[in-house]
């Protein structure tokens, strides 16, 4: 039994800016769109283009393009995909250590050509910058919450790289 997964041709396909425009008037009225794209066609616009940039399918782009005080950011499981998928991916390890507020999440990626970039984020972090309590998926879940602030900091040195695809 393989892992691969089998990839299928989106149905939607946009090549043109009237199409995309069309669309994003569309998405922009239904109750499916995160929040800050709800009423707001401009923007995902924005989104979907810079998502087609790093290779992501428009409703990708859509759900992993967060803004964040008004600059679209790729967040989450989107960031650590695009580098896995980078080829340039030796690999990434995640792991918690510590307890109470020194409970820390950490992430180590490593490029194939030996470069390695960690990153951390404790509870003592996440209280200092306001976080901890803050509303979010990240409530349900103390992993979930370790994992979507950990894995930015140390995927985000690849960002410029996949940004511009070096």
């Amino acid at each position: 039994m393989s892992n691969a997964l089998t990839a299928h041709a989106p149905v939607l396909q946009i090549s043109t800016f009237n199409e995309l425009f069309t669309f994003s008037k569309m998405a922009a009225n239904s109750d499916l769109m995160p929040k800050d794209y709800k009423g707001k066609p401009e923007n995902i616009m924005i989104a979907v283009q810079m998502g087609s940039e790093l290779g992501l399918a428009p409703m990708q782009a859509i759900q992993n393009i967060a803004v964040i005080n008004g600059r679209p950011s790729v967040w989450g499981d989107a960031m650590l995909a695009l580098v896995r998928g980078s080829g340039k991916c030796a690999s990434v390890k995640e792991y918690f250590e510590g307890e109470g507020d020194n409970l820390r999440a950490v992430c180590v990626a490593k490029r194939i050509d030996g470069d390695e970039v960690t990153g951390d984020f404790s509870i003592a972090d996440a209280k200092r910058a306001n976080l901890f309590g803050k509303q979010g998926p990240w409530q349900h879940s103390s992993v979930l919450r370790h994992r979507l602030t950990t894995s930015p900091y140390s995927t985000r040195a690849w960002k410029s790289a996949l940004m511009l695809r070096v």
